[in-house]
């Protein structure tokens, strides 16, 4: 019986240390596929955000030029990858809905042959439910790298499919964070799409890059039921028997497989089996030779007690042995008679609950000591008991069912989360117990919950992240479109938080963003979310009941509350800071009806706000949307018009009043377009002004004036005196006095021909560095004038200060002195 028992016991105990072994190996892999998903979402996002940037730089224009690529008859519109792009993607080409490449952003100039014009190719059609698709070709044989696809459906601003937008990049950065992590003999990390096709692999598997798949037991089983898990299965590259773990990258068609080799995995096991069983062995063949000896010795009455004694001893000494067995196991282990009594316990089960050496009839109270600050009776006890009730509700489940998770409280008051395994065993007495075998997972726990809080809030505020705001927007528009009530966002960036950045350093830059965090809850508790998107810009989400197409009242008091909360100054370091907000809202239903439509809209509200220096908040309208994309329109032409040959300078004439004679002209610039017309200049000029185009335009306008200024010289034989005006921008040029030589050696007329007309906030913008062009202006020989004198300063203290010769009295200045007082 005693031989039966101790097998019993071995083999139970070998038996829950092998599923606990092969349970551990499962949940750390699924652990490892679990950071390697978190991990791959993140280079996903930034993928899919630049993406959406070249995107939007082909829709707006920005930053764009003609290049000819290799094996490409007709020339591609060339977009200009940002410096944080160049690292992550090798290229990102534009399709249009028949494949044909129609503009490509790219980190290098294009070099020709064949593996240029191979690499330049769509990537796999995007599923209808997905945001991206993913797509692997080009591997190298040689070290199984290999080229990834990313694409995107491109959308123009009516919402129309007109094409996909691919990037690209290489397999080696996934390969070589793949294989940062050492996972055991066979160890191997596989990035695949959820088509079934092998994208990456660390091992590198070249042979496989591109297979399918689709008939494992992964996709037609597992994943189909949980988006995350483990399981066991036979390798499909090379036969072997595998633990695997997985989990699907959200938001993404992709799926992160990791695996070890059983047998691997099972090493440690098997050793401690082997010394189980060698144990075992001993003391079944000491019991079989002491029984031997005693029906031996049974003849013999005399030393029959002495006999037995030295039986009892050595069968002591087997228990103790075995009790040594189970303390050597680093799980709790214990056997609970049938009053879920406490009979059997290791050191770990000991140390866990504070008990003391437990015999048998003891009850949980018994084995638990009085500590010199209190009794821990009333904190261990129930969670001993809780372990023995949930162990005997496991055992009567079934074979399928004797694995759970459990919260018990340790003998140092600590909530601890344990995966509790059971089994029935017959005891000496032939009455029912149950082994419990207990598995501390409170630190994977733990882990698991800091990366789902990070997945979804910022850490420095605590506050929604963009993809959690992006979330509770989508399920907010679906419930409201069934209730017919209004939705709005509102997006607030802080404009000046980089002067605390560049003063003071991050850590007080991440002091002003808690900051404004805390005004964001403060200010607005009405909001359904708040959140922060990025550095400097945040976001707050409302509803309301009344679903009116008139502007929202509310709404537009909650945004104004919030920019006079940011506005005001805030302590940093002991000085005073102003983070400069600005902030833009849309509405659902009356300015979009999707998510990402009405963040897009809520940003060009927001941007409108940034440029607009005397209203810091502003809704969204159609105007607004219709005169960015009239201002957007008119810059892409005003780009190509000096190439165009579209601009003409003509002259007006300026004639001294007593005597009706010309004395000089003034050179005003024109612009004709294809498309637009002609094209007035209080329309062209302040957008050359603000995108900087001003620049090589007045450049332009200056040499034409001077090759005019002397064909009329030699014409008329008399010197002929042309006014061009400097625009404000133009002051920022370094070389301006050089550019002004030039002309006039070029021309050849004199500099006393030449006059220019300055406005008078251009005069007082950069007052010392105004003087100090003026004056470099004036040595050589060129006459000022303050134009549109009056409609400004109208100061007479700088008409003092600056070189200048004459005044052009604007008519607002002067037009009622006849008639007001």
């Amino acid at each position: 019986m005693l031989i039966l028992i101790m097998l019993a016991a071995t083999l139970s105990i070998l038996v829950s240390s092998y599923r606990e072994t092969i349970l551990q190996r499962q949940i750390g892999m699924h652990n490892l596929s679990y950071a390697f998903s978190a991990q791959t979402q993140s280079a996903m996002r930034m993928i899919d955000h630049t993406l959406a940037d070249v995107e939007r730089d082909y829709f707006t224009g920005g930053q764009a030029s003609d290049l000819r690529l290799p094996g490409i008859d007709l020339p591609v519109r060339r977009l200009r990858l940002r410096p944080s792009t160049d690292r992550l993607l090798q290229g990102i080409y534009l399709f249009d809905k028949d494949n044909r490449l129609i503009a490509a952003a790219l980190s290098e100039a294009p070099q020709d042959g064949p593996a240029a014009r191979a690499s330049i190719k769509p990537a796999p059609a995007v599923r209808s439910e997905d945001t991206i698709g993913i797509g692997i070709t080009d591997v190298d044989p040689a070290t199984g790298h290999g080229l990834l696809y990313f694409s995107r459906r491109l959308i123009d601003a009516a919402g129309t499919h007109i094409g996909t937008i691919t990037g690209r990049t290489g397999s080696e950065a996934f390969e070589h964070f793949y294989r940062s992590v050492e996972i055991g003999a066979g160890g191997s990390v596989t990035l695949e799409n959820l088509d079934g096709s092998m994208l990456v692999r660390g091992p590198s598997a070249p042979a496989w890059i591109g297979t399918s798949m689709r008939n494992t037991l992964l996709f037609s089983k597992y994943i189909p039921v949980s988006r995350h898990g483990a399981f066991e299965t036979i390798s499909p590259l090379d036969g072997k028997l595998r633990l695997y773990g997985y989990d699907v990258v959200d938001g993404y068609p992709l799926v992160i497989i990791t695996g070890v080799d059983r047998e691997a995995a099972l090493a440690f096991w098997y050793r401690h089996a082997l010394t189980a069983a060698l144990a075992l062995g001993a003391v079944t063949l000491m019991i079989v030779f002491l029984t031997r000896h005693v029906l031996y010795d049974l003849r013999r009455q005399r030393s029959l007690i002495g006999q037995l004694e030295g039986s009892e001893e050595r069968l002591a000494k087997s228990a103790d042995y075995l009790e040594k067995i189970l303390s050597a196991i680093g799980n709790p282990i214990c056997v609970f008679d049938g009053k879920h009594r406490p009979v059997l316990a290791n050191d770990a089960f000991r140390r866990l609950f504070g008990a003391s050496a437990t015999d048998s009839g003891r009850t949980p109270a018994d084995h638990v000591p009085l500590a010199p600050e209190g009794d821990l009776h009333a904190l261990t006890q129930p969670a001993i008991q809780r372990v023995a009730e949930q162990g005997l509700l496991l055992a009567r489940q079934g074979a399928g069912r004797q694995l759970a998770e459990i919260e018990v409280g340790d003998s140092q008051g600590r909530t601890r989360t344990m995966l509790i395994f059971a089994s029935h065993l017959t005891g000496i007495d032939r009455g029912d117990q149950l082994v419990t075998v207990l598995t501390d997972i409170t630190e994977n726990k733990a882990a698991l919950n800091r990366l789902a809080y990070l997945a979804d809030f910022d850490v420095v505020t605590g506050l929604a992240n963009h993809a959690r705001f992006r979330h509770v927007l989508q399920g907010e528009l679906a419930v409201s479109r069934a209730a017919g009530r209004q939705v709005g966002v509102m997006i607030v960036s802080l404009e000046r938080l980089q002067e605390i950045n560049d003063l003071l350093g991050h850590e007080a830059g991440d002091r002003a963003v808690r900051e404004a965090g805390r005004l964001f809850t403060s200010c607005v508790p009405q909001a359904l979310c708040t959140a922060r998107f990025q550095n400097n810009e945040f976001g707050a989400l409302f509803a309301d009941d009344d679903a009116v197409p008139a502007k929202w009242p509310m709404l537009e008091k909650f945004a104004g509350t919030l920019q006079a909360a940011l506005a005001a100054p805030i302590m940093i370091e002991g000085r005073e800071f102003y983070l400069g907000p600005v902030v833009g809202v849309a509405v659902f239903p009356q300015d979009a009806t999707s998510a990402d439509e009405l963040l897009h809209l809520a940003e060009v509200a927001r941007n409108r706000a940034a440029a607009d220096h005397g209203e810091p908040v502003h809704f969204f309208s159609g105007t607004l949307q219709t005169a960015l994309a009239d201002r957007l329109r008119l810059e892409a032409q005003l780009r190509r018009a000096l190439e165009r040959n579209e601009f003409h300078v003509v002259y007006q004439p300026k004639v001294e009043i007593a005597s009706g004679r010309i004395v000089g002209v003034e050179a005003l610039l024109r612009w004709t377009n294809a498309e637009l017309g002609v094209v007035s200049p209080a329309r062209f000029i302040p957008v050359a002004e603000t995108s900087g185009l001003i620049v090589g335009i007045g450049a332009w306008v200056l040499a034409q004036a001077c090759e005019q200024a002397a064909a009329w010289q030699i014409a008329t034989g008399q010197q002929v005196r042309v006014a061009v005006n400097l625009s404000a921008r133009q002051f920022h040029q370094r070389e301006l006095v050089g550019m002004i030589r030039q002309a006039l050696e070029v021309s050849g007329i004199p500099p006393s021909s030449l006059e220019f007309e300055i406005t008078e906030s251009t005069v007082m913008s950069r007052a010392d560095d105004v003087d100090q062009l003026l004056h470099g202006i004036r040595a050589l020989g060129v006459d000022l004038s303050v134009d549109d004198f009056g409609t400004g300063y109208s100061s007479l203290a700088y008409l003092k200060r600056f070189p200048v010769q004459r005044l052009k009295i604007d008519r607002a200045f002067i037009q009622d002195l006849e008639t007001d007082d």
